[in-house]
């Protein structure tokens, strides 16, 4: 079997944390416009129980009460899109795997899951207002069923398509997925299962691999975020080994094909988030970073607050939102864009027991 250092950061969250509702499709489309007040905020998931709580960031409190669940073990990716949002969840515990959608703006949201296909769901991303993606990733599945899956935001009932040609079977272990700035669609392939860790780039005009392979520069290829270094327009590539050998990546998508170097080294991440100032944020098994410097070429990583690992990412409005799980209790802790943490922070969220495991603010 594969050592820890080997698993993706879903394996590393169950790690630090100890280790349906029934609807109708109609509920989960809401289109381009139609956000409601009394909705905008942050969304968190809890990755045993699939319930989503509330933070209102104007009075820096949670919601005692979850806003809508999934009621699935191994709940973990949050995603909004044209005002409806989308939640994965993995196989690991869970009866339902799959995608789930849910409008936040009902009286009473409910999570759908889309379609009836069971598969172990990681992370989406969207293409177009007909076209989203979603990684499937089952350590223990069968190799057959690993890969990128498609749907269509508009008909969320007519569920899941694929896995795409060439993105399952054996090596395949995918993680995040990003729609990059060149139009193409990356995602990175995790070498748990014997593969290699790299990132692959996918053509949205026609689903299928380009044949262009990004090979990182270690271990545990997970995560990925839109952003420029040295003035290029490109993609991050966070790099986890949970034994701090790690690293960050950028592929460069201004030349073609694009190319791929590294950042910084000797640093876990599985999560990463390009910031509106020009810096990235990190995190990954035991530490959180601000990397400044990047627009030069020139990168600097600096501690976010003091041993915050494994946590979820989300920013808006000048500030950085690190979810953390410690001794199962979750906090929200807060930092403006210097890296320094806000006199408010941190919040207490969910309940006793309960795991951040993804975060996303609301968007219309």
């Amino acid at each position: 079997m594969e050592t820890m250092s080997r698993f993706s950061h879903r394996a590393g969250i169950a790690l630090l944390c100890i280790a349906l509702a029934a609807g109708a499709f109609a509920g989960c489309q809401l289109g381009p416009g139609n956000g409601a007040t009394g909705v905008d905020g942050l969304y968190m998931t809890d990755t045993f129980s699939g319930k989503v709580y509330f933070y209102d960031p104007d009075t820096h409190t949670a919601g005692a009460a979850s806003v809508v669940s999934t009621t699935q073990n191994s709940t973990g990716d949050v995603k909004f899109y044209d005002g409806v949002g989308y939640i994965t969840v993995a196989s690991g515990g869970s009866a339902d795997p799959g995608v789930y959608c849910f409008n936040p703006s009902d009286t009473v949201p409910q999570a759908v899951r889309i379609g009836g296909t069971d598969r172990s769901a990681q992370y989406l991303a969207f293409s177009s207002p007909a076209k989203a993606y979603v990684t499937v990733a089952d350590y223990f599945g069968a190799a057959d069923e690993q890969g990128v899956y498609t749907f269509d935001p508009s008909d969320p009932g007519a569920g899941l398509s694929g896995p795409l040609a060439g993105t399952n079977g054996a090596g395949m272990y995918l993680q995040q997925i990003v729609a990059g700035p060149d139009g193409m669609i990356y995602v990175a392939n995790n070498g748990a299962l014997g593969g290699t860790d790299e990132v692959l780039q996918i053509d949205p005009s026609t689903d299928t691999l380009t044949g262009v392979v990004l090979t990182a520069s270690a271990a545990g290829t997970t995560a990925l975020a839109v952003g420029s270094y040295g003035g290029k327009d490109g993609v991050f590539v966070g790099n986890i080994t949970y034994a701090g050998t790690g690293s960050i990546d950028f592929i460069d998508t201004t030349v073609s094909p694009p190319t791929i170097s590294p950042v910084l080294a000797d640093m876990d991440v599985s999560r990463i988030l390009f910031l509106p100032t020009g810096n990235l944020v990190a995190t990954g098994y035991t530490n959180s970073y601000l990397v400044s410097g990047l627009a030069d070429s020139d990168p600097v990583a600096s501690e976010l607050g003091t041993g915050l690992g494994g946590a979820a990412l989300a920013a808006r409005d000048g500030l950085v939102y690190v979810g953390w799980t410690d001794y199962m209790k979750s906090k929200l802790h807060v930092f403006d864009a210097a890296g320094t943490e806000e006199p408010f922070s941190p919040v207490a969220v969910m309940g006793p027991g309960e795991c951040v495991a993804g975060l996303a603010f609301y968007e219309d």
